[in-house]
């Protein structure tokens, strides 16, 4: 039993691996992020010592380089008639910086600049900045287009929309919930006795699943015959079976999603009807979107987590909470049955 689980959760890993590009997020590759100070300022005559614009504006600023250019991606010279300061007035420390740059040359001719480096002037964290133009030689103004562009810049993490993974009933542990003595038909001609100290995991339970025989251990797991109700008090453990569907977790917490914040697994018990566990997927659901600030969620789901997912979204009002539903061998004609050798 236990090869046959682990076997099926490798074919489950790999066909995640195979389809999961369709919602896993693109990793963060370095950006140019441009500030327009003005698109160009025709040359127009004007009085000594006028400040022609101000622009107000805050840079969240990380990490690169900040560039003062002509082009917003940070290329393109500059030129001004006659003057620009730039001025960091507050920085996330409390303090300000500045730098300006003249283009007048002594009042005798308007020569550009490069782009230059200002990544001095900044801080990790929110700069509020301000820019000046303006006149000293009283003759004329007017401007290049000018940007504040910030060069080689991570682009903002994306918010991922939370991702659930439903198993299948390989995947949900089951555990006894009290001391349990078991005595009772073992449905081949003989009485099965076991003590279950509370807490024991009986699903999955390798020890008991690799020994060779019967698997009347597993009789503990019997349910009454209103199929309701259990024979004995299990609940779960709230995990899921490792030797399954761990590679399937590393896989998805390797690729950026952190567990209970936009990536969750439900387990569930697998005995009972599918109907009754909508409520409790709900909650996760919204468990999910509060936790990730989003407002959809995708679901994962294998075999039999493809029917829990199906009842839910049967349920219009629960659907619009589904982004992408994406499934791996889920039985929707029903599944073969176990043969006992």
């Amino acid at each position: 039993m236990v090869k046959l689980l682990k076997y099926f959760a490798k074919i489950f890993v790999i066909s995640t691996i195979t389809l999961l590009t369709v919602i896993l997020p693109q990793s963060a590759v370095a950006a140019t992020i441009p500030y327009t100070i003005t698109t160009g300022i025709p040359g127009q005559s004007t009085t000594s010592g006028a400040t022609f614009l101000t622009v107000n504006f805050s840079i969240d600023y990380r990490s690169g380089q900040m560039i003062f250019s002509g082009n917003p991606d940070g290329t393109g010279s500059t030129g001004v008639d006659d003057a620009a300061m730039v001025w960091v007035v507050k920085r996330p420390d409390g303090t300000s910086a500045s730098v300006t740059f003249r283009y007048d040359n002594g009042c005798a001719f308007i020569s550009h600049k490069p782009p230059q480096d200002v990544t001095y002037l900044f801080k990790p964290g929110v700069n509020q900045v301000q820019v000046k133009l303006y006149d000293i030689c009283g003759v004329a103004i007017g401007s290049s287009p000018l940007y504040l562009v910030n060069t080689n810049a991570p682009d903002p993490p994306s918010l991922k929309t939370p991702l659930i993974l439903i198993p299948g009933i390989g995947g949900s542990e089951l555990k006894v919930e009290a001391d349990t003595i078991w005595n009772k038909d073992d449905g081949h001609g003989g009485t099965f006795n076991h003590a279950y100290p509370k807490d024991e995991k009986v699903w999955v339970n390798e020890g008991e699943a690799g020994n060779p025989g019967n698997d009347d251990y597993f009789d503990v797991l019997r349910m009454k015959i209103d199929g309701i109700n259990s024979e004995a008090s299990l609940g779960l453990t709230g995990n899921l079976y490792a030797g399954a569907y761990q590679g399937a977790i590393n896989f998805f917490t390797g690729s950026s999603y952190i567990l209970n914040q936009d990536f969750f697994v439900f387990p569930y018990d697998w005995r009972k009807d599918v109907r009754e566990d909508q409520n409790a997927m709900d909650s996760l659901v919204e468990q999910a979107k509060t936790a990730s600030g989003q407002t959809k969620v995708n679901l994962v789901v294998h075999s039999m987590g493809g029917l829990i997912a199906h009842n839910y979204i049967a349920d219009p009002g629960k659907a619009s909470k589904v982004n992408k539903l994406i499934e791996l061998g889920v039985p929707h004609l029903g599944s073969v049955d176990s043969t006992k050798a």
